[in-house]
């Protein structure tokens, strides 16, 4: 039946918190965790009073069995009132694991704000550098990246002395070339003659 279902659930139950008071873990229980240590204690009370009731004879009315009626409606009264907090309880922690829910969420869009506007910040002002002109970060960054690409192959002496090679070359190239720009051509000559 559903009650002898009930009484061997509560006597597990209440096994189970017999060690734990042995051991000294009763006193990590959690509010829910009490209630079912209460309610499993009703159960058994419930049934033991259930047994003497049922030694007495139908018909008669004796005071101790008046006395095990009376126990058992308080007993229905506590598991009502025990049933109702512990509804309770489920919609207090229905609601702060909601609040909490909604906190992590406002944090999350929060943050997802303030990187976006930073991501928007950014790309204004380099598309500002860009319209003025000016270095920006990025700019320096590839400059300093060129400058030293170019330090470290300048240390290598075959492409060092290949530059300094080409270097003379065209800088023999600009002096034969400004050379011949100021000494005048024949034809120069042939014109300013047959002019004068």
């Amino acid at each position: 039946s559903v009650l002898k279902r009930f009484v061997i659930e509560s006597s597990r139950i209440l096994e189970t918190h017999k060690l734990d008071v042995e051991k000294e873990r009763e006193k990590n229980y959690s509010l829910k965790e009490k209630i079912r240590i209460t309610n499993a204690k009703l159960v058994e009370l419930e049934a033991s009073i259930n047994i003497d009731i049922s030694k007495y004879e139908a018909g008669r009315v004796e005071p101790h069995r008046i006395k095990l009626m009376q126990a058992k409606q308080s007993i229905a009264l506590m598991r009502a009132k025990i049933q109702a907090e512990e509804a309770d309880y489920d919609d207090v922690t229905e609601r702060a694991q909601q609040r909490r829910l909604t906190t992590e969420q406002r944090a999350a869009d929060r943050n997802a704000a303030v990187k976006a506007a930073k991501e928007q910040a950014e790309t204004q002002k380099f598309k500002l550098d860009r319209r003025r002109n000016l270095p920006t970060l990025y700019d320096k960054n590839v400059e300093t990246i060129v400058f030293v690409r170019i330090f470290l192959l300048w240390q290598d002496p075959i492409l060092r002395n290949s530059a300094n090679a080409l270097s003379h070359d065209a800088s023999d190239e600009e002096h034969a070339r400004r050379r011949n720009a100021k000494s005048p051509t024949f034809g120069q000559n042939a014109s300013q003659d047959l002019y004068l």
